[in-house]
């Protein structure tokens, strides 16, 4: 799920910051995120 996905289906801003904090974070494989890493 994208951001625009979450932001549609009601995610508050907390929410929404959280997962740009997370997805910053997160391991990156190719250029993208990669959800399956387990890193």
């Amino acid at each position: 799920m994208g951001y625009d996905s979450l932001r549609r289906r009601g995610a508050t801003a907390a929410q929404l910051k959280r997962y740009e904090e997370l997805t910053a974070a997160a391991p990156m494989r190719g250029g993208g995120f990669n959800p399956w890493s387990g890193d």
